[in-house]
């Protein structure tokens, strides 16, 4: 069970990454904060249809080896994400 929710918290900081690489991405202008806040929005969009389809798909633990393809399938674009993981 820990393994299952501890998933959801690296989900979370996965999706942190994404909203850090877009904000490093995005050009400065006047109007960043209008796309900051409708990036903000998409993220967090796109995490919570993440944690439904990742709590459906693995049928909240009962499926081990669908559990162990989300597991994988994080830890891959945690990889390709890296340099926008938080240091603490």
């Amino acid at each position: 069970m820990l393994g299952h929710e501890q998933l959801h918290f690296d989900i979370t900081e996965l999706f942190a990454c994404k909203l850090r690489q877009r904000i490093c991405k995005s050009k400065k202008s006047r109007h960043l904060s209008k796309k900051f806040k409708a990036g903000h929005e998409s993220v967090f969009k796109e995490l919570a249809v993440f944690h439904y389809t990742y709590d459906n798909k693995t049928n909240f633990l009962r499926n081990m080896s669908s559990q162990l393809e989300w597991h994988i399938c994080v830890q891959n674009k945690f990889n390709e994400l890296a340099k926008f993981k938080s240091v603490n």
